[in-house]
């Protein structure tokens, strides 16, 4: 299944999200990765997107 990963400031708009780009695993896979990264406050899984959230600098 294809994901697409976004990164975005807490604070910032949704506009300003940066897509970070696409893999082939499972949404629940890519967001529990991503919550065990440093810089990571929380991770939104949106169907096939996922959006990890977090403060300067990631």
């Amino acid at each position: 299944m294809s994901v697409r990963v976004y990164a975005q400031y807490i604070g910032a708009s949704a506009l300003d999200a940066r897509y970070l780009g696409t893999v082939e695993e499972s949404p629940e896979y890519v967001a529990e990765t991503l919550r065990n990264t440093e810089n990571i406050s929380y991770v939104t899984v949106h169907g096939n997107d996922v959006v990890a959230y977090g403060h300067k600098p990631f």
